[in-house]
């Protein structure tokens, strides 16, 4: 901004603008704002060359001064082949066009990209064996160059002309004609394209497809149908003579078009039976054949809604004995870590009594888990009937089926279509689990603490034998650690019997155990019948 115009129009000004306009305003300046240099040029101009009296103006006549180019429209149909570059665009006498375009990865001029141009569409209609080529584009310089009437000032464009020049030899005959721009958009737009894309390195890019398209795409039009005859031709037959189209069943291509064809959402058969009893079509069975047909339907599979009911009935099994069946399952890794570098809990169930063996380990190797069976199971509770695992490497390794062919266990594992099989171990698994982040305040002091867990668990009784593990093992309950700091009537009573009576107590509670056992049972059974119940509701068969 002006310095003298901000003083002068400056309303309130302060400190030394103030004081500056304090000083100039006793000389009566008036600012103004200078005009244009050019209407002062035409001033001076008149006024120092008047006009006399005899001037006449001069006159001229421009006839079609409205035109503002003439020239050929090649646009228009052309007898023989055209090669329009920039891009390069090869078109043939029928008119069919046949584009090409590079990028350039080295360092060249505007002249010298042209010339890279020209030369690939030559050498395109030497390829498809032109004989006769009109060669348009809008690079003055390269036409007059090429055909000898421009000097070539650049040392770089001289091996372009000469190449050329050698190419058009090959020709029958060669011309070079020039268009504007505005005739070129074809081949300016792939020259564009090439320039400004990142083309993939070790891809390849698909020929540009150019559609005509004479309707909105979402207005739907019936296809032709290869045959010639119109869509409804068939419909039309089945009406007048109730004959069916040639090989096709009765209601193959209904069922087809309407669940998936043009307007086909791929619904459910009863939805899929409804539309088409609103479209007109009836027969006895529709129903039922639109359920089966929708069942095959291969997209409507891919692409249905995740179905977490159950497809099969729940078939319980139970142990006929106790410690006939062990379960083994892995929890971890657990993070973090114990204090002695622990991170693995191998977990072994007995399914009659529900009784819980557990080690800690850094890692669940096979030697540990073949060390586990033989130490914590076999030579503490005998030999068992079967165990059954996951399909972890670990637990079917060589050494584990070295030891059940050894002492005769059959060695079964769980499905991964069905992993709920072994859905006992599991469920200890998850118990423990909780049991032991209830338990500790201080994660590195689990392991310590595993032991623990094991007894509360072992003296709790389990739902579905309605008795502790430990009574169903031992034949009495064990003493927790409460009954010993506040004594229970239990306790108190034992303290005061003599040995012949303690032994002769606990023979008569080893007598009945067998009855405890049998009464477990029974109580399982009935659990399991309530449980398949609850479970058998929710189930949704699926046949295919």
């Amino acid at each position: 901004m002006d310095p003298l115009k901000y003083i002068f129009q400056k309303a309130m000004p302060t400190g030394k603008l103030a004081k500056w306009q304090m000083l100039l305003s006793e000389f009566d300046i008036v600012y103004m704002t200078q005009k244009a240099i050019k209407g002062q040029v035409l001033a001076d101009h008149l006024a120092e060359n008047p006009v006399d009296e005899g001037y006449e103006p001069l006159r001229t006549y421009f006839p079609d001064e409205e035109v503002l180019f003439v020239g050929e429209d090649i646009s228009e149909s052309y007898p023989g082949w055209r090669m329009f570059f920039n891009g390069a665009v090869l078109i043939s006498e029928s008119g069919q066009h046949y584009p090409a375009t590079a990028k350039l990865r080295f360092r060249c001029t505007n002249n010298m990209a042209e010339y890279e141009a020209c030369i690939l569409g030559i050498r395109m209609a030497l390829d498809m064996n032109v004989q006769e080529l009109l060669i348009i584009g809008d690079s003055d310089l390269l036409i007059h160059q090429v055909q000898g009437e421009w000097a070539m000032k650049n040392p770089k464009i001289l091996p372009y002309v000469q190449l050329v020049q050698r190419l058009c030899k090959r020709f029958r005959k060669t011309e070079f004609r020039h268009t504007p721009r505005i005739q070129n958009e074809l081949a300016d737009a792939l020259a564009t394209i090439s320039s400004m894309i990142q083309h993939p390195e070790k891809s390849y890019i698909d020929p540009i497809e150019i559609v005509l398209k004479e309707q909105l795409a979402h207005c739907s039009h019936v296809e032709a149908e290869w045959d010639g005859n119109p869509w409804y031709i068939d419909v039309k037959k089945y009406l007048e003579a109730g004959e069916y189209p040639e090989k096709a069943t009765k209601d193959t291509k209904l069922l087809k078009e309407v669940h998936a064809g043009v307007c086909g959402t791929h619904m459910n058969g009863f939805t899929l039976a409804k539309k088409i009893l609103r479209a007109g079509y009836f027969w006895m069975t529709i129903e039922n054949d639109y359920g089966r047909f929708v069942q095959k339907c291969h997209k409507c599979q891919v692409h249905g809604d995740l179905i977490k009911v159950p497809p099969h009935e729940l078939n319980a099994m139970s142990s006929p004995w106790p410690f006939a069946a062990w379960g083994m399952d892995v929890i971890g890794s657990i993070e973090p870590a114990a204090s002695n570098g622990h991170r693995f809990i191998l977990v072994a169930i007995d399914y009659f009594t529900k009784w819980v063996e557990a080690a800690s380990y850094k890692a669940v190797t096979k030697k540990v888990v073949a060390d586990f069976v033989r130490n914590n199971l076999v030579c503490r509770f005998g030999i068992p009937e079967s165990i059954i695992t996951d399909n972890g490497a670990n637990l079917n390794s060589h050494l584990i089926k070295e030891i059940c062919e050894q002492f005769k266990i059959t060695h079964r594992n769980s499905t991964a279509y069905r992993p709920q099989m072994n859905g006992a171990v599991e469920a200890a698994n998850k118990n423990i689990k909780r049991i032991l982040r209830k338990m500790i305040d201080n994660y590195k002091c689990w392991h310590e603490n595993l032991p623990y867990a094991l007894l509360g668990y072992r003296t709790t009784i389990r739902t579905s034998t309605g008795a502790t593990p430990y009574l169903l093992v031992y034949g009495t309950e064990a003493v927790i650690p409460v009954e010993v700091e506040i004594p229970s009537l239990r306790i108190i009573q034992e303290a005061g019997l003599s040995d012949a009576e303690w032994i002769r107590d606990r023979y008569e509670q080893l007598t009945l155990i067998d009855g405890k056992r049998m009464s477990a049972v029974c109580h399982g059974q009935l659990y399991q019948q309530r449980m398949t119940r609850a479970f058998n509701k929710k189930v949704r068969v699926r046949t295919f």
